[in-house]
Parts: C-alpha cells; sequence; structure tokens
C-alpha cells in the first residue's frame, strides 16, 4: 500500500514530466504552434492528464518559464556568495549560466520566449499578473549582474560605465546563446570549455573597455 508522502511524490513526479515534454515541444515549435496533443504525443499520455494538472496551455507554458527561472535564480545565488574578486565573480557566473543553457536548454529557451511573449502582451488579468511575476524574476536575475559589474567597475577592473546597461548587454550575449546552441552540432565539436573560453573573454573585454 503507497503511503500518502509517496502519492504526493509520485504528482509531482508526473508534473515535472509534463513540464519538461513541454519545454522541448515550446523550444522546437514556439509557443502558438505548439498544442496540447503535441505534447500529450510526447508523454505517450491523454490530455486530460494534462488538464488535470494545468488549466491550458498558457498556464503550462508559465509553469515552464517558472522552473526556468527558479533554476537560473537558484544557481547564480549559489556562486555569488563566493568571496572572489569581481572578475572571478563575473567568470563564475558566466560559466554558470552557460552550463545551465547546455544542460536545460529547452527550459532556457522557453524563458526568453517568455518575455518575448511579455513584450507583446497577454489576454487576462491573471495572465498578466502571471507574467508581471515572472518578469520580475528576471529582473532579479538582472540585478545580480548590475551589483557583480558596479563591484568590479568600483574596484577599477572595469570601465566606469552605467552598469545597469552593461548587464543588459552581458545578459543580451548569454542569452543569445540559447538561439545558436545545438548539441551535436559542427559548431560545437570544440568543446563547452573552448566555447566558455571564447565567450568570458568577450563579455571580460567588453567589459574593461566599454565606450572606448
Amino acid at each position: 500500500m503507497a503511503k500518502a508522502g509517496e502519492g504526493l511524490q509520485s504528482v509531482k513526479n508526473k508534473k515535472d514530466e509534463i513540464i519538461s515534454a513541454a519545454a522541448e515541444a515550446f523550444m522546437e515549435k514556439g509557443f502558438s504552434a505548439t498544442s496540447l496533443d503535441d505534447i500529450a504525443d510526447r508523454l505517450r499520455c491523454t490530455k486530460g492528464l494534462i488538464y488535470y494538472n494545468f488549466k491550458n496551455k498558457i498556464d503550462l507554458f508559465f509553469a515552464v518559464h517558472r522552473h526556468s527561472m527558479n533554476l537560473n535564480l537558484n544557481n547564480i545565488k549559489s556562486v555569488i556568495n563566493r568571496h572572489d574578486s569581481p572578475i572571478d565573480k563575473i567568470n563564475n557566473i558566466i560559466s554558470t549560466h552557460m552550463d545551465l543553457t547546455i544542460s536545460h536548454l529547452p527550459f532556457q529557451r522557453v524563458a526568453v520566449m517568455g518575455l518575448e511573449f511579455h513584450l507583446l502582451g497577454s489576454t487576462t488579468p491573471q495572465e498578466r499578473k502571471t507574467l508581471a511575476d515572472l518578469v520580475e524574476m528576471h529582473r532579479e536575475y538582472e540585478r545580480i549582474f548590475v551589483q557583480l559589474i558596479k563591484e568590479g567597475i568600483d574596484a577599477g577592473y572595469f570601465a566606469n560605465k552605467d552598469p545597469a546597461l552593461l548587464a543588459k548587454l552581458v545578459l543580451g550575449t548569454l542569452n543569445w546563446m540559447v538561439m545558436w546552441f545545438r548539441v551535436g552540432s559542427k559548431s560545437m565539436n570544440k568543446g563547452h570549455d573552448v566555447i566558455f573560453e571564447h565567450i568570458s573573454d568577450f563579455v571580460i573585454s567588453g567589459l574593461r573597455t566599454a565606450g572606448d
């Protein structure tokens, strides 16, 4: 006989499976072209199981988006608490962001899609409220970059420019990775260490010479 805790864990696992399948479908086809049938086919289940856990497609999309941002924030916060130099912190945060992109690509792609969704607007007050909460998570993530860049400016490592603008430029570089990175593609043959080295050198050099 299953215990109550085991039953709750089973429900959570099923929701996680649905969220993962949805992330892959949204990444491959985009939000508009993805149907709940597509997601159900990936899970080899009926749409009823999805509707049991999520109200509709957009509710599921937001769940994927929230999972991605929780993943990002939890991992980044563990990095910035280290007693490293500003450059080491920036390198650590770049490495962490890159690792998250590579290991959770569908979720990271949906997080970027979620920002596009925000720019296009949503249809109901509840959707707007949920999206506002998710956008605030993005802003919290961005504020971490702003703070680290400001530390680097104050310590004389980086050019004395607006840290908020610099953070947007850095995040733009890092977030674009979801568009060009593909597992197993020819451009990835050099390995993750080489990709990190190129991105890190590009970002650090830009922060040091911004506006020169």
